[in-house]
């Protein structure tokens, strides 16, 4: 029998209305996608990403940051622009305190449910730090674009995470990665704001 498994866990500050949806796709799940599955830029290619800007660990709070504040992919990348020709501190006096306090928690908390039966959380960092400590040895993390949605990705060894703030975009990411995996679906969706 083989077992698919997807985990979604959408985390939501009520205060600032700000909400992430994260995917986690246990490697497992992912062979059937490439005959290769042990590498992530595989999968990121198989899910139609697009990579804006690729870091390491410490880059997430910064992603999820570029995500929350973000309209749009170009936002994200105007976003990381604006950062890295800026001072940190200077640029991120510019952001609401709260959301920087939002993404640093959601960045560190342990609340992704990721690889092991039965599944542990793990916080972003921690996942992607998982894979060791040098980012070019199987790990990828960064902000991408799946057409014009923004999303920040991590791709280890034992699988990916995707995060993304368009609820509409996560019921078609949702669809396309079990697609992607064999998984029947149901009647076809289109895909977020009209991207394949």
């Amino acid at each position: 029998m083989e077992v698919i498994r997807v985990f979604e866990t959408t985390i939501a500050e009520r205060e600032l209305g700000a909400s992430l949806t994260c995917f986690s796709v246990p490697r497992s799940s992912l062979s059937e996608l490439h005959a290769d599955a042990r590498s992530p830029d595989v999968w990121l290619e198989a899910l139609g990403v697009d990579v804006i800007d690729r870091g390491g660990p410490s880059a997430i709070a910064v992603g999820l940051l570029a995500l929350l504040t973000s309209d749009d992919a170009e936002g994200a990348r105007h976003f990381l622009r604006d950062l890295n020709e800026s001072p940190p501190r200077q640029f991120l006096e510019r952001v609401e305190p709260q959301l920087a306090e939002f993404a640093e928690y959601v960045a560190h908390t342990p609340m992704i449910a990721f690889e092991a039966s039965p599944a542990e959380l793990g916080s972003l960092a921690g996942i992607a730090a998982s894979a060791g400590t040098t980012v070019g040895i199987g790990t990828t993390v960064g902000i991408a674009a799946v057409g014009l949605t923004p999303l920040l990705f991590i791709a280890v060894p034992a699988g990916i995470v995707a995060v993304t703030v368009t609820v509409a975009f996560a019921e078609g990411l949702r669809y396309h990665i079990l697609r992607l995996m064999g998984v029947p679906t149901g009647a076809r969706r289109d895909s977020p704001a009209g991207h394949s």
